[in-house]
């Protein structure tokens, strides 16, 4: 269970949870609204949301969504120089 405090790495950023809030799909699954941001270096990402199923492994929810930011970071910091090269 992911949990409001908790912080994950991956590939030198962090993503740090928020807020963790446990909802359920139609058919009944049990399914988690994550509130999070993300530091890289000195940037602090504004607050962002992602969902994950409960039965499914969260670690593989933070390492796509890293991999994500990291592949448009360039852009996002408007041209800025992130730590990777």
């Amino acid at each position: 269970m992911v949990r409001a405090g908790e912080e994950y790495e991956h590939k030198g950023v962090k993503l740090l949870i928020r807020e963790a809030a446990a909802q359920f799909d139609a058919a009944g699954h049990r399914q988690y609204m994550i509130s999070y941001v993300l530091v890289d270096g000195t940037y602090t990402s504004p607050i962002a949301h992602l969902w994950a199923r409960s039965d499914e492994d969260f670690r593989n929810k933070v390492e796509e969504t890293i991999d994500y930011y990291l592949s448009i970071a360039r852009s996002i910091l408007l041209g800025g120089e992130t730590k990777k090269a």
